[in-house]
């Protein structure tokens, strides 16, 4: 049976007429008089009867009548549930970040995310995803700095800073100011693309000494917070340290940067509305971040 033929029904049941049942359809009562009739052949039995005082049903009418009923609630049902789909985030949310923002800036702020969003699950992965490849393509890339050339589209989130910090300790009673002078006097004050600037420089007899050197950020971190030296680091993973007075930020005014910050998806996926969700989620958390309130 044709579940529009049975919305038809169902609206001549309520009215008790043709004529009434066509105007709160908007159709034609031949329209409805046909539907009706198709109906009645494929049930095999005469569903109404006129009478003086308009449509009753029929024994076999009032049978159909309750499934009729079920099956107008289903596709209701079923319409609405697809709607909420197009405009309520749910389902799998892939996330692809480089290891130092996802463990530092994403993960502590990821449970508000999913507050928000309790119908969305986040799978975040930091192994390394070539751009294009498509085949393990998550749903958002991160990226920090210049961007490969893709299909994708690039939403600018904001800017991550690099900065120089040192323990009160390590600068053994030097002035900030101080300090970065005696550094950018030994030319010790470079930093190299991206802020991947290796070197630690510790201050001896007042004089600045380059002593170890370390690639990856969170070794320089580390070093740093046990008062060997000064080194530049995202500001980010800082920034909580500084506020609590345990790390002086040396370059307030003038940090390296800014290094651009930038979610990569597809044309589909920005159309998804857990996407749409989350890359809001990051812009606005950046916005914060970015007004030195988080």
């Amino acid at each position: 049976m044709n579940s529009d033929d049975l919305r038809v029904f169902l609206r001549v049941a309520e009215a008790r007429s043709l004529s009434r049942a066509a105007a709160v359809l908007r159709r034609p009562k031949s329209s409805v008089s046909r539907q009706l009739a198709r109906l009645e052949e494929e049930a095999g039995a005469m569903l109404v009867e006129r009478g003086r005082d308009g449509i009753r049903l029929t024994d076999a009418g009032r049978v159909l009548l309750d499934h009729a009923r079920q099956v107008a609630a289903l596709i209701d049902g079923a319409a609405a549930a697809v709607q909420a789909s197009l405009v309520t985030p749910r389902g799998v949310l892939r996330v692809n970040a480089p290891h130092l923002f996802a463990t530092h800036f994403l993960a502590p702020r990821l449970p508000g995310f999913l507050a928000a969003h309790p119908g969305v699950t986040v799978v975040l992965d930091v192994a390394p995803v070539p751009v294009g490849a498509q085949a393990a393509e998550p749903d958002v890339m991160i990226r920090v700095g210049p961007l490969e050339d893709s299909s994708l589209i690039a939403r600018r989130l904001g800017n991550s800073e690099v900065r120089l910090y040192a323990t009160p300790a390590a600068l053994h009673g030097l002035a900030p100011d101080v300090a970065v002078a005696l550094i950018r006097d030994a030319g010790l004050a470079e930093a190299a693309p991206l802020g991947h600037h290796r070197s630690i420089v510790a201050f001896e007899e007042g004089r600045p000494v380059r002593r170890m050197e370390a690639l990856e950020p969170l070794v320089r971190h580390g070093i740093v917070m046990a008062g060997a030296g000064a080194a530049w680091l995202p500001a980010f993973l800082c920034r909580a340290a500084a506020a609590r007075g345990d790390l002086v930020d040396l370059t307030p005014g003038a940090p390296l940067g800014p290094i651009a910050l930038h979610a990569l998806f597809s044309a589909e996926g920005g159309t998804s509305p857990k996407v749409r969700a989350f890359l809001d989620f990051l812009t606005r958390t950046m916005d914060v971040l970015e007004a030195g309130k988080a």
